[in-house]
């Protein structure tokens, strides 16, 4: 992700009992609307870290949207991708679909020891872009 090409629109923290903690944000393509309809896209990162502050894993959603100005909004297209930078954590059912003006990330992570969850997080987000080319 070049975030050269990127402006941060929002960031939330979820804090879990074992100190470990997950950040998502959500950022825009910088480019500026010069005709009436555009394409455009947005990104929401899903970063689980320790509690020494350490990268475990990330899921990254893609949105592509084609948006008419006061008039219309249409996700054309979501892809994911996902990294593992812990061992122990495994990753599966992983999609990403579209549906009107929104697209949709899901997955599973799952910590394991010895063959037992230790801990489990699913990933379910989305990214809806208004009429006006807004994300949320």
């Amino acid at each position: 992700m070049e975030n050269n090409d990127l402006i941060l629109i929002s960031t939330s923290t979820v804090n879990n009992n074992n100190g470990s903690y997950t950040v998502t944000k959500l950022y825009k393509a910088s480019n500026t609307a010069k005709d009436t309809t555009y394409n455009t896209y947005g990104i929401k990162d899903v970063t689980h870290y320790e509690s020494d502050d350490s990268i475990t894993w990330q899921y990254t959603l893609t949105g592509y949207f084609t948006v008419t100005s006061g008039v219309s909004s249409v996700c054309t297209n979501a892809t994911y991708s996902q990294y593992i930078n812990a061992s122990g954590w495994y990753f599966s059912n992983g999609s990403a679909t579209y549906s009107g003006n929104t697209a949709y990330g899901a997955g599973t992570y799952k910590y394991k020891i010895l063959f037992i969850t230790i801990q489990t997080i699913e990933i379910d987000i989305s990214i809806t872009c208004d009429i006006y080319g807004n994300l949320t």
